[in-house]
């Protein structure tokens, strides 16, 4: 909770980080105007297999009680955040949060005295995961890093950062009930912010097509770093509504446009791939895409900032700014005005994120699925749907993500989504395929699934049939020793109720 103005900021890096220069010149640019002993530069192990995000958001923690105890308020504390940084701060700060409230029906009670976070601020964050993720978990990742810097890949984390991963989604909808929280709000507790740009121009020619998505910075899409998010909900039995939440008060987030500077997920001046390109072409064409040239250097979001006027540091200056909801409001529309301005100039960038789950009536993802959204003819995938997508989730192959180009799924009012679910067991059934409604062709409904730089998580309730399952056998029936000792399954069909 904000007891007053911002007075420290700690910084927390990204996936792969192992030394501490992640932010280079940032931090010496705040330096200006704060006190040194007040700006800090956490560190954290990615690169362990056994370590998970979850395990990080602990260890956090652990750090702050620490730093708390020597007196640090986090009442005028501000957490800086790059890439994977992001999703470990939001779950250390839901659950620090959870510990101030308690859980009454767990017997836990309330702790007023535990204090919570004043500001957040997300620079590319992987709020909704990262194209890149499956390709570091690969063998040829676990080599390289084996070889070139003696590390593992991290498995953990890259699973929890997989689109629609279990960590992901449960920390992403734990996000939205609390910031909804009617009585105890979590934008009201803490000022939230979200930056990201989209230069993937160093990429270009390379072979992994993940790294130059348009709307992308390379490693993570605008979508999926942006704080503003949807989640729809089909239920069963009938599938012809469904009910959508958004969050009630939107978080400023900002596409970083400048005349001068692209930004990239990171600075770099010699590729990772550098062997791995498909040509040496100074202006190649990607996804339907004009021709972007071939860059030899790209900055990064907060590793290529260098001087206090560049708009990633005047933002940042910005959100360090708000100290009540009226300002933070106030910045949330200067912000979205810039980003619809960019918008505008770059419509073949601005693309949305649809993460589909089918999910059986426990909660639960579904063994296997077919998952199609349909224009609304219902032939056929969506028209607007992106270059190598849907990804499916590594653990939960069920669950699908898909890249729309916005205005070419807005061009096309009414949409479907075509969901066949399958379970690798004779003694449990989904039931028959399901077509859903996702936007009506009514011309005066003009929902959409997808809104502009934003992810939709989709959840596709099916109903579970366990009757193979069980069977009833009478007595009285004159075969029944004919089997009574015979092992199941399956069930012999005579004389069963």
């Amino acid at each position: 909770m904000h007891t007053g103005p911002v007075e420290k900021i700690i910084f927390v890096h990204g996936y792969s980080c192992t030394n501490l220069d992640s932010f280079n010149l940032l931090p010496t640019l705040l330096s200006q105007e704060f006190a040194t002993s007040d700006l800090y530069l956490a560190g954290w192990i990615s690169l362990d297999d056994r370590i998970s995000c979850t395990d990080l958001a602990v260890s956090l923690e652990e750090r702050i009680v620490s730093l708390e105890a020597a007196g640090f308020d986090l009442g005028s504390a501000m957490i800086v955040t790059h890439s994977t940084g992001d999703i470990v701060a939001r779950r250390w700060i839901l659950d620090r949060r959870a510990r101030r409230k308690g859980n009454p029906a767990l017997g836990i009670a309330a702790d007023p005295n535990v204090k919570t976070l004043s500001h957040f601020f997300s620079c590319a964050g992987t709020v909704h995961g990262s194209t890149m993720t499956q390709l570091g978990s690969t063998e040829l990742a676990y080599l390289y890093r084996n070889i070139a810097e003696g590390q593992s890949v991290g498995k953990r984390v890259l699973e929890d950062l997989d689109y629609g991963s279990a960590f992901l989604r449960k920390l992403n909808r734990d996000w939205m009930k609390a910031w909804n929280d009617p009585a105890d709000p979590l934008f009201a507790e803490t000022f939230c912010f979200s930056m990201v740009r989209t230069d993937h121009s160093f990429w270009q020619n390379h072979l992994a097509w993940q790294s130059r998505e348009p709307g992308s910075d390379g490693t993570v899409r605008i979508s999926g770093a942006n704080l503003n998010y949807s989640w729809i909900t089909v239920n069963p039995p009938k599938y012809d509504n469904f009910t959508t939440e958004t969050l009630n008060q939107p978080s400023p987030h900002l596409v970083v446009q400048t005349p001068t500077n692209k930004y990239s997920h990171t600075s770099q001046d010699t590729p990772d791939t550098e062997k791995l390109v498909v040509n040496t072409a100074g202006a190649i064409s990607h996804f339907g895409q004009p021709a972007e040239p071939v860059s030899e250097q790209t900055f990064g979001i907060v590793g290529g900032v260098t001087s206090a006027n560049e708009r990633p540091f005047t933002a940042l200056q910005e959100a360090i700014s708000v100290e009540d909801l009226a300002s933070y409001e106030a910045l949330t529309t200067k912000w979205a005005q810039e980003t619809t301005q960019w918008s505008t100039q770059n419509p073949g960038e601005v693309n949305s994120t649809v993460v589909v789950a089918v999910l059986d009536v426990q909660n639960t993802p579904v063994d296997d699925s077919l998952v199609a959204i349909r224009d609304v003819n219902g032939i056929g995938t969506v028209a607007a749907c992106l270059v190598g997508n849907p990804i499916a989730n590594a653990v939960s192959p069920s669950i699908k993500t898909f890249y729309m180009n916005t205005a070419g799924f807005r061009a096309v009012h009414g949409h479907q989504i075509h969901v066949a679910a399958l379970a690798d067991t004779q003694f449990v059934t989904y039931g028959n395929p399901v077509d859903a409604t996702l936007s009506n062709t009514d011309p005066q409904d003009q929902r959409h699934v997808v809104e502009d730089n934003q992810c939709t998580y989709v959840d596709v309730v099916v109903e579970r049939d366990p009757a193979e399952a069980f069977a009833f056998y009478t007595l009285s029936n004159p075969d029944l020793a004919s089997f009574l000792t015979v092992n199941f399954p399956p069930f012999s069909p005579k004389g069963r109720l």
